[in-house]
């Protein structure tokens, strides 16, 4: 059995950790997203929660633009999760 280590870098990417718990804490910040996003008000979904630095510039992106790019899984995901979990925001 492999022992994993949670050591995240500043943009989202792990770093001395196995994909398989990579992989759990990405679906354990997916679901605290999913329980937090319903319970927002619909006009704070609309309001920036985050800006990240994405294909070389700062992009502010609102609540819902979050919940988009994490229901499709894109790329982007990752690091949304990331800084959403680490401003303790979910």
């Amino acid at each position: 059995m492999i022992m994993a280590m949670k050591q995240l870098s500043g943009d989202g990417r792990s770093v001395g950790i196995s994909r398989r718990a990579e992989a759990e804490k990405l679906d354990d910040l997916r679901v605290r997203f999913y329980r937090l996003y319903p319970n927002l008000p619909l006009m704070e979904r609309d309001m920036p929660c985050i800006v990240i630095k994405f294909r070389g510039k700062s992009e502010p992106l609102s609540w819902h633009v979050c919940y988009q790019e994490i229901k499709f899984n894109t790329p982007l995901s990752k690091k949304i999760l990331f800084w959403l979990d680490k401003m303790e925001f979910i």
